[in-house]
């Protein structure tokens, strides 16, 4: 008889498949993690993972929605507590060394094979997370454009995980001081 799940245990479920799925793609590429991987992870069947998501590039649209929600409440959390915007950027910069990263070309791989409400659903979140965070530090998105922040994040986040791989062209030492320097010009950007 199929185990029922309490809404909790869905949760938790769901936050070991995101973090570890997260991790496990960083580390191997989209198309290298399978759900069989996944479900192994969270010690569900595959047919309980495919009643919590649709497919695959449902599961890795969602884990960074809620990689991205936690940054968010971090922040947020700071903001409470009395952090300056400048301690908020500061805290954002050492967290974004923390995050899971998936490259460029399984993100294309993977807008290719979602459909187009998943991708909706996603750049919209994406957005509005972003303008989210320009009201955490005080800031305007008339004066600040949400999507600008947005593609200079993802750059920062390509560049940051293409420099840290050791196979590629790039001077792998110096991956943490570049992307240090693209850190700070999105935060010129967002206190001008």
């Amino acid at each position: 008889m199929p185990k029922i799940y309490t809404e909790e245990e869905k949760y938790q479920q769901k936050i070991k498949m995101y973090t570890a799925g997260l991790k496990m793609i960083s580390q191997n590429g989209y198309k290298n993690v399978k759900v069989d991987d996944l479900v192994e992870v969270a010690g569900v069947s595959k047919g309980y993972f495919y009643l919590l998501f649709e497919s695959k590039e449902e599961f890795i649209l969602d884990a960074l929605m809620w990689q991205m929600g936690n940054v968010f409440s971090a922040l947020k959390w700071a903001d409470n507590a009395g952090a300056s915007s400048q301690e908020t950027g500061f805290l954002y910069q050492s967290m974004f060394k923390n995050l899971n990263f998936i490259q460029y070309s399984d993100i294309t791989y993977i807008k290719k094979k979602c459909t187009q409400q998943m991708w909706d659903k996603f750049k919209h979140f994406e957005e509005q997370y972003f303008k989210n965070i320009l009201k955490l530090l005080g800031k305007d998105d008339d004066k600040h454009d949400p999507r600008v922040i947005s593609n200079l994040s993802s750059v920062i986040f390509l560049s940051y995980n293409s420099m840290k791989d050791e196979e590629s062209s790039f001077f792998t030492d110096k991956a943490n001081d570049v992307t240090q320097l693209l850190l700070e010009t999105l935060h010129r950007y967002l206190h001008e």
